[in-house]
């Protein structure tokens, strides 16, 4: 009974058959360095790149999947190696270490970013604490709230508040929240990337306006959203979805992308979802 529980509960969370669609990676074109840097010194040229992801995002056809697992620096931080980037990694663990501008012990620990459908696309629960107000998602305001993996139980509580930077801008990450143990995702070719020892850090729903003081974070910001999955109909051939791309980028002005597919994904998915339901047959 409780192996039966467990594979329904797995086939209905993980691997249900909506969920079955085909997946495109947008990545930008932007390889030559001079050619990269001159974009991201340009906020008019950043302008085009965020209102592309806007649209994308937006489109009521496809489901954009922006999500990077970028490390953040937390000074202070309460837990141990196992929350460190480099750990489980042939580099190992860094460990903590004296911030040389607040001058304060810091540790670079995982983290993942990614946007409202990422979420809800792979079915993320919480086990204790409240959903993300993801509409009121603000990098502006320097405070951020956050979801801890499973693994945080213990090392920190709902409303405690980590002293963060993500890609040089310092940010207030409070924490409104623990995932459900085993939360995982599909990422970079892995069916199951578990998110037990990841701080959860929530992109904003729009990217508005480019400060002089900001563009640097903003360009950065800008390109690590804009890589990400297009999660589209099985019946939406890469040639149907190129045109939708083009009509966007007719629409938006940025036209530095291509596209890359993961057929994997289905098949991973397809394949892992009959194993489970073929070993009901055990009982």
């Amino acid at each position: 009974m409780a192996f039966t529980e467990s594979t329904e509960t797995a086939v209905d969370r993980s691997f249900s058959a909506d969920a079955e669609v085909n997946l495109f990676s947008l990545v930008d074109t932007l390889a030559d360095p001079d050619e990269f840097s001159a974009f991201r010194e340009s906020r008019d040229a950043l302008r085009t790149l965020g209102s592309f992801y806007e649209a994308l995002d937006a489109h009521p056809d496809l489901t954009y999947l922006s999500s990077f697992d970028q490390p953040v620096p937390v000074r202070e931080f309460a837990g141990g190696d196992t929350f460190d980037e480099g750990y489980g990694m042939q580099s190992g663990a860094r460990g903590t270490y004296l911030d040389p501008v607040s001058g304060r012990e810091s540790r670079d620990v995982k983290s993942i970013q990614m946007n409202r459908d990422t979420f809800e696309f792979y079915r993320l629960h919480l086990s204790s604490g409240e959903e993300i107000a993801w509409d009121a998602v603000d990098y502006t305001t320097s405070r951020v709230p956050v979801l801890l993996g499973a693994s945080y139980d213990g090392t920190y509580r709902v409303g405690d508040e980590l002293d963060g930077n993500l890609y040089s801008k310092d940010l207030v990450l409070e924490v409104v929240g623990f995932l459900e143990p085993a939360a995982s995702i599909f990422y970079k070719g892995e069916t199951n990337f578990f998110l037990d020892d990841y701080v959860l850090i929530p992109y904003p729903p729009a990217l508005g306006s480019i400060e002089p003081s900001d563009q640097q974070f903003a360009g950065i910001l800008r390109f690590a959203m804009f890589n990400g999955d297009i999660a589209a109909s099985k019946e939406m051939s890469a040639d149907m979805l190129l045109q939708e791309l083009f009509a966007i980028s007719q629409q938006t002005g940025f036209s530095g992308y291509t596209l890359t597919d993961v057929p994997s994904y289905l098949v991973q998915l397809t394949l892992t979802r009959r194993l489970i339901q073929d070993n009901l047959g055990l009982v």
